[in-house]
């Protein structure tokens, strides 16, 4: 099983950064402000 794991595993590891990576952290980003936005409502940004 942990032989099968190291193979595949950077396999899967590349098609995902290859893919998937940028979208991935554009779309972080977004949920990270968003959930800033949630978490910290004593910083109003539009005033």
């Amino acid at each position: 099983m942990k032989l099968l794991c190291h193979e595949t595993l950077p396999i899967i590891i590349e098609a995902s950064l290859g893919y998937h990576f940028v979208p991935w952290l554009k779309s972080l980003r977004m949920n990270l402000y968003i959930l800033a936005l949630h978490l910290v409502p004593k910083f109003p940004d539009n005033s």
